[in-house]
């Protein structure tokens, strides 16, 4: 019988520790594995790991800490454009530079509908492009790597959680500037 109640122990011991494991993970290891941007009228999340060299308010540009994996995004660059010409437009270019294209397909960017488009250079280096239209301006995303399916993930993090934060108008910038309170 002794034998038998040491079993018990022993597996309810092992259920203990493993119990404590996930309670550890879930509540401490798991807080954040992100880092977050906000700045040029842009909020989003960044996988730590990378490093943003500074913005403007037309572009931010970061630098994985690796440095075969970078990302520049021009922000509020007006453009009288549709988004089938600027796919179009990176299209040719890449076809100009006799690349491979990887990816051409759609998503959805702060709820707006966007092109993706990755291309191989002939150098092997590997470049992507994600495009969307706000407010009546246009956002560039553009990644590059070695492969662009290694920083695919961080990529999601950062369109996934990207936002355009509202512009006030005329009105509300001067109703902000008179300091008046509804």
């Amino acid at each position: 019988m002794e034998a038998k109640n040491k079993k018990y122990l022993i597996i309810i011991a092992f259920l203990v520790v493993g119990m404590t494991g996930i309670s550890y993970y879930l509540i401490l290891g798991n807080s954040s594995e992100n880092e977050h941007f906000e700045g040029s009228n842009v909020s989003f999340d960044y996988p730590k790991g990378w490093s943003f060299g500074g913005y403007t308010d037309d572009v931010v540009v970061a630098q994985k800490n690796n440095p075969m994996a970078s990302l520049s995004m021009r922000l509020h660059f007006k453009t009288p454009g549709t988004l089938e010409a600027s796919r179009q437009s990176a299209i040719y270019q890449a076809s100009r530079m006799n690349a491979t294209i990887l990816i051409d397909k759609s998503i959805t960017v702060d709820g707006e509908k966007a092109n993706y488009i990755a291309f191989r250079t002939i150098d092997g280096f590997e470049n992507g492009y994600i495009i969307f239209f706000k407010n009546g301006k246009e956002y560039d995303f553009v990644f590059a790597a070695k492969n662009i399916t290694a920083i695919e993930s961080d990529i999601d993090i950062i369109v996934n959680s990207f936002h355009i934060k509202k512009e006030n108008g005329f009105w509300e910038e001067l109703i902000a500037f008179l300091g008046i309170k509804n």
